[in-house]
């Protein structure tokens, strides 16, 4: 329960525990979207290929995890916070453990005939409830600010996510209508 529930002082912390942290939450990650997709049925799970969906999961939420702090540092920086990137890794691998366990355990509740889908539910409600307390609690103490500091800090960082991925997926989604055939590649030129 340490892993999960410990607030550490500025102090303490350090990249090797971030690091350890952001590990674990992305390899649950990775084998709750393997447990997940083994529901589906089997014409979809074989256009998703469970392993590689679970390897791309890994590396995104490991790519996210070391690119987040960045931002996270540079705004709470900006609001008149003070910290380094460590602080910032280490609020959220904090956050992600907490929530992949809450996403892992889901994800095995989900083959529980009748109650499972609801008790995992319940269960990754609290978790990811508790995560995001955490990453409140944790950029306050570890940047040094007030709450309403870290509550604008926070809000931004995750509008920015949002607006990443809203982009991502965006500028996937252009790519395949080109692909598709769907916008021209040039413009009609008039006669």
């Amino acid at each position: 329960m340490g892993l999960l529930f410990s607030l550490k002082r500025k102090r303490e912390v350090d990249y090797n525990n971030a690091i350890v942290r952001l590990v674990v939450a992305a390899i649950l990650l990775g084998i709750s979207a393997m447990i997940m997709t083994q529901a589906l049925p089997a014409m979809v799970t074989s256009v998703l290929q469970p392993t590689y969906l679970s390897v791309g999961i890994i590396l995104l939420a490991l790519a996210g995890g070391f690119f987040l702090p960045v931002v996270l540092q540079l705004v709470m920086t900006t609001l008149g916070g003070k910290g380094r990137y460590v602080h910032g890794l280490f609020a959220i691998s904090q956050t992600m453990l907490v929530m992949s366990v809450g996403i892992f355990i889901f994800s095995i509740l989900a083959y529980v005939p009748v109650v499972g889908n609801i008790v995992g539910a319940m269960i990754a409600t609290v978790l990811i409830a508790v995560a995001y307390a955490q990453l409140y609690s944790l950029t306050r103490n570890l940047y040094e600010t007030d709450m309403i500091t870290t509550f604008i800090g926070v809000s931004i960082l995750i509008t920015a996510m949002f607006m990443l991925g809203w982009l991502a997926v965006g500028s996937m989604g252009l790519t395949s209508l080109y692909q598709l055939g769907g916008i021209p590649s040039t413009l009609p030129l008039k006669g």
